[in-house]
């Protein structure tokens, strides 16, 4: 808002009204005059419309005046009297009251004032809007530069992790400015010179309570973030960053200015910009499979910094599965037998560096273990059955001894993970049948069990009972209280012998993450139990090669019916995250890149930022997100990430080109890690 400057017009606006006798016309807007611009007045009825005299720039009162603003000198006339008009003068910075006495009206003028503010920016679409598309966003005015050394000024209370955050936007920055003369050439509008911060927060921790919210105001050369913590101001720095223009930006800016006039880079397109934004979802994730195909250190960091520059805020590391077991603990460092090589393996090193590197970008790491199934465990093949070694002897001490001990471990390793993801799906529940001791144990034990009149086995009873008995002897076992994860699937897969567990076999915090159809959320979030979704098939997985659109057009809420159940389930589904598996990608940077942020973890990050409202055009709104996301290819590559576009006509699984990025400044390169 611009108080001073209303004050002046009051006394105009209220002689008019006072004349009129009538209130205010619905419709019309007050947009507060731009400076250098015209502001006239006359009689409503008596005004010829000006060329660039918008509606969106007029207030009227009553049906009996208008005021409103221009850019140029006014075309503009009053049929009846004349129109006198107050031009403005050269680096004017406040406005002197139009003579209205060709209205019948002459207000006392009152003094500009000493420190005017701007004008807010009235609400329109940047021509290259931050990606997620950010909740609300108003732009207005011409261009301005970015200053060849901007800082970020945060105060002595950013240490650690908002150090950190703000080392490596600065290095962004300065990449991005790196191309401009110094100083800037005759004519340009003027440069930004730093940044302001504030925070509400320099708590470090990193949870599905952690407030991401934030303010970007761009007033003229001055810049201000607002936050509701570190990570919150880091959002905010992405946004920022990815306004700053390049090569392949428009020629113009929103209210004039030329981007060619300062530089080949380093613009952002308005003077004029308000950003307030907060994700729709606390979880937004991207799952990868180094049980199936080993991942090096370097190149999980390479996708740490692709899901940050989405915003993405978790990383589900599916560790270890029935083809190798990659994490060398403290605990039981022989379970590494069965690893791919003895050169593929997470020390304990390793992780702790990945989880730092993930938390300077926003990201938290959970990890997962599959139990009882899955087979990730065969290096000590007394912990599993003998006729089916991929699934745990859930009758066995010793296997429940051993699962405290090592859990014991991963939770004090992984010390600020917000969950520990433990699988538990497609366990066949016949193996249970098949083992002579555990049907014996089935059989002696059916009463405990509730299934002693089923007559022939207690199979599917045998899921329930490991996930209570791991909840009474192995969570109390943890170096800290943390929730569980596990997968829930559909129900009733007799060809498989699969069979998810009852909900209330688990303990009431754990998170249940919905991997086939969507509507298998329903039963959780009835229960009021904390959910994610990650829908397979061509939809978020992304070994399907799914594209941009699809992914996007996936709508959680809508789709489960949250507005009829507001308070149960829009409050315990957290988000959802997409899955790449490793037995359609490998650890190869162009194979990452393409199935990851060519379309899957991207759209994802759109649709769990930011919703379209009811009544949106999705496939139009689809449309347009893939074409922003696609305008940053500049901006993806300092991260380092080598974006990838579907050759036109080409189909989902070939044929995909890199985006040539030749256009981009040769200046800019990658920020150093």
């Amino acid at each position: 808002t611009a108080p001073d400057t209303r004050m002046l017009l009051a006394p105009v606006l209220a002689a008019l009204a006072a004349d009129s006798g009538r209130g205010a016309v619905a419709g019309c807007v007050y947009s507060p005059p731009i400076p250098n611009h015209y502001i006239m007045t006359c009689a409503a009825d008596h005004c010829t419309p000006h060329p660039t005299l918008e509606a969106a720039t007029a207030v009227c009162d009553g049906d009996a005046s208008c005021v409103g603003v221009t850019e140029e000198p006014p075309n503009f006339s009053c049929r009846s009297g004349v129109l006198t008009v107050s031009p403005p003068t050269v680096n004017q910075t406040s406005w002197a009251i139009v003579n209205t006495t060709a209205c019948g009206h002459n207000p006392t003028p009152q003094p500009p004032p000493t420190s005017p503010t701007p004008p807010p920016p009235t609400p329109s679409a940047l021509k290259r809007a931050p990606f997620p598309l950010p909740s609300h966003t108003a732009a207005s005015g011409p261009v301005v530069q970015l200053g060849p050394s901007v800082t970020i000024d945060v105060g002595p209370q950013c240490a650690g992790t908002c150090a950190s955050i703000v080392a490596r936007y600065t290095s962004m920055l300065t990449i991005k400015s790196s191309a401009n003369p110094t100083p800037p050439s005759t004519g340009c509008p003027g440069t930004i010179a730093s940044i302001t911060v504030s925070v509400a927060t320099f708590d470090d921790g990193l949870n599905q309570s952690t407030d991401e919210s934030y303010t970007l105001r761009v007033n003229g050369v001055n810049v201000s973030i607002t936050a509701g913590s570190i990570y919150g101001m880091r959002h905010a720095l992405e946004s920022f960053s990815q306004l700053v223009g390049d090569a392949n930006t428009p020629a113009t800016g929103l209210g004039g200015g030329s981007y060619g006039s300062c530089g080949p880079s380093g613009w952002l397109e308005a003077s004029q910009i308000t950003i307030s934004d907060a994700p729709v979802y606390s979880y937004r994730g991207l799952m990868i499979d180094t049980g199936r195909h080993f991942i090096s250190v370097p190149k999980i960091q390479h996708i740490l910094d692709g899901l940050a520059m989405l915003k993405l805020n978790v990383l589900h590391w599916h560790m270890v599965d029935a083809e190798s077991f990659a994490f060398k603990g403290n605990a039981f460092p022989e379970l590494t037998n069965s690893a791919f090589a003895r050169m593929a393996v997470y020390s304990v090193a390793d992780v702790k560096q990945i989880v730092s590197y993930a938390k300077e970008r926003g990201i938290q790491v959970i990890p997962e273990f599959d139990v009882p199934g899955h087979g990730a465990w065969r290096a000590i093949p007394s912990l599993n059955l003998s006729v089916c070694p991929t699934v745990l002897n859930v009758t066995s001490d010793a296997a429940f001894d051993f699962l405290g001990k090592f859990f014991r471990d991963v939770v004090d390793i992984f010390v600020e993970a917000p969950y520990l993801f433990l699988g538990g799906d497609e366990v066949n529940y016949h193996c249970f049948d098949q083992e002579p001791s555990v049907a014996a144990w089935m059989k002696t034990h059916c009463a405990d069990l509730g299934c002693c009149s089923n007559g022939t086995t207690c199979s599917l009873q045998m899921l329930d009972y490991f996930w209570k008995r791991f909840a009474k002897e192995v969570v109390p076992q943890f170096a800290r209280k943390v929730p569980i994860g596990v997968w829930l699937a559909d129900p009733g897969n007799t060809a498989r012998g699969w069979n998810p567990p009852s909900l209330d076999a688990l303990p009431g915090d754990t998170l249940f993450n919905v991997y086939q159809s969507m509507q298998t959320a329903v039963a959780p979030l009835a229960a009021n139990r904390t959910t994610v979704v990650s829908v397979a098939g061509s939809q978020w997985y992304l070994d399907y090669k799914p594209d941009f659109s699809t992914v996007w057009k996936v709508r959680p809420c809508d789709q489960l019916g949250c507005a009829d159940h507001p308070a149960s389930y829009r409050n315990h589904l957290l988000g959802g995250e997409v899955c790449m598996w490793g037995t359609a990608t490998d650890g190869n940077p162009m194979m990452i890149d393409l199935d990851a942020f060519a379309g899957g973890a991207a759209a994802v990050a759109e649709r769990l930022w930011s919703d379209p409202p009811p009544g949106a055009d999705i496939a139009a709104e689809a449309t347009a997100a893939e074409a922003r996301y696609h305008s940053h290819l500049c901006h993806w590559s300092i991260w380092g990430v080598a974006t990838y576009q579907r050759a036109p006509g080409g189909s989902l699984s070939v044929q995909e080109i890199p985006v040539q990025t030749a256009s981009c400044p040769s200046q800019w390169s990658q920020v150093p890690v």
